[in-house]
């Protein structure tokens, strides 16, 4: 048999993206033009803009690709296997045999 756990992702109709989505729009409406301000006047200094777009990534990271993960985790008598995907694509993938992250126990009834 095989013990199979499936995590559903959390969903993004929830406050924490609604509001997580507003501010991310708000801050790359300010970003974008600054940063095509500073390509436009020269291009070097528009370096100085790489920390505001990671910030903002990060933002959309955390609220809108992070809620829509689902996570599977499928244990067998010989091994195991951890996914996470979004809209069907698989993100991440790791597992091995049952040795090496799973250690076996043995439930009797009484």
């Amino acid at each position: 048999g095989t013990l199979l756990v499936d995590v559903p992702a959390a969903g993004l109709v929830n406050g924490g993206s609604l509001f997580g989505g507003a501010f991310a729009a708000a801050w790359f409406s300010a970003v974008v033009p600054a940063t095509v301000s500073m390509v436009a006047s020269g291009g070097a200094s528009a370096l100085f803009m790489l920390p505001f777009w990671l910030a903002g990534g990060a933002v959309v990271k955390q609220t809108v690709l992070d809620p829509a993960k689902a996570t599977t985790l499928s244990i067998g008598a010989f091994g195991w296997e951890l996914t996470q995907r979004t809209a069907g694509v698989s993100l991440k993938s790791a597992g091995g045999p049952a040795e090496s992250g799973c250690r076996t126990a043995s439930l009797h009834a009484s």
